[in-house]
């Protein structure tokens, strides 16, 4: 490993404080689960090194959280086609399973043109940022 790799590197204490503050409600709670002191953790959240390494570690549990949720909704959408599509079923849950596929997929039509507005005011943005 390089040295200037080594010196960006947190110590061992600092990553475990960076995993109680993503597990517990408090920053003196962290502390207590890190085993330090909510001072030490208080200036240590003042560094940029430990700032974007805990920026870091929110991002990757989102992503993680964002993918079980991901994985969940498939799972409830195959839930629904085989319940609209199974006779055995009541007339009304049918329609409902039914109705609520259709309400995803205006939702996530309506996210799909978001995200392309979104992406047009960043170009637009750039554009304009770059004409300057």
């Amino acid at each position: 490993m390089a040295e200037t790799d080594r010196k960006n590197e947190l110590s061992p204490r600092m990553e475990r404080a960076i995993a109680a503050l993503l597990e517990t409600n408090s920053l003196e709670d962290a502390a207590k689960a890190a085993r330090i002191s909510a001072r030490t953790l208080r200036r240590w959240r003042k560094r940029d090194d430990f700032r974007a390494r805990l920026r870091e570690a929110q991002d990757e549990l989102m992503m993680l959280a964002v993918a079980r949720s991901h994985r969940i909704a498939d799972d409830s959408v195959a839930a629904l086609i085989a319940m609209r599509d199974d006779p055995k079923f009541p007339a009304s849950a049918r329609f409902n399973a039914a109705r609520h596929l259709d309400a995803r997929r205006w939702k996530a039509d309506e996210h799909g043109n978001l995200r392309a507005d979104v992406e047009g005011i960043k170009s637009c943005q750039q554009e304009h940022e770059e004409s300057l």
